[in-house]
């Protein structure tokens, strides 16, 4: 392994803390318009999400010395852009096809997408998995408690 990729992958958890700081940046400016109480849930599930971030890149700063694994495992790339992409799909695709909708594709694709078996019958269980969240998401805020959710032509 040259000496470039070996920094790479030693300073996969700064990249991780930057990479989740970006896309909740990016979710904080979506849900600007939002309003109260659909604001409520997204704000603080950003909040815990720009606070860990934060704690992510200070570890990595501050503790610049990895472990043997950590230097020996390289960083899948095909899995971080996927991630990623995802997320950014997700954003654009509430105001679309609603957030409920939006939830299930981007819950089904990061579960299939991180998951040690990318088989058809693994996409099956995750978008199972991902659905009975879903729905669980929706009796909780749509019906017992009666937060607004952002719509798009669908749910």
């Amino acid at each position: 392994m040259n000496k470039s990729s070996r920094t790479v992958y030693q300073h996969k958890d700064f990249y991780l803390g930057l990479v989740t700081l970006f896309i909740t940046i990016l979710l904080i400016w979506q849900s600007l318009n939002f309003q109260y109480p659909s604001n409520v849930f997204p704000w603080v599930i950003e909040g815990v999400m720009v606070i860990l971030s934060v704690v992510i890149l200070l570890k990595a700063v501050i503790n610049k010395q990895n472990t043997e694994e950590e230097k020996q495992s390289p960083a899948n790339w095909r899995r971080i852009t996927g991630v990623f992409v995802s997320s950014v799909l997700f954003i654009i695709a509430i105001p679309i096809v609603g957030f409920y909708v939006s939830s299930l594709i981007t819950m089904t694709l990061v579960s299939w997408l991180l998951g040690k078996d990318r088989s058809i019958k693994s996409l099956g269980r995750s978008f199972l998995v991902c659905a009975v969240i879903t729905i669980f998401i929706y009796i909780v805020f749509r019906v017992l408690i009666s937060v607004p959710t952002p719509e798009g032509i669908l749910i």
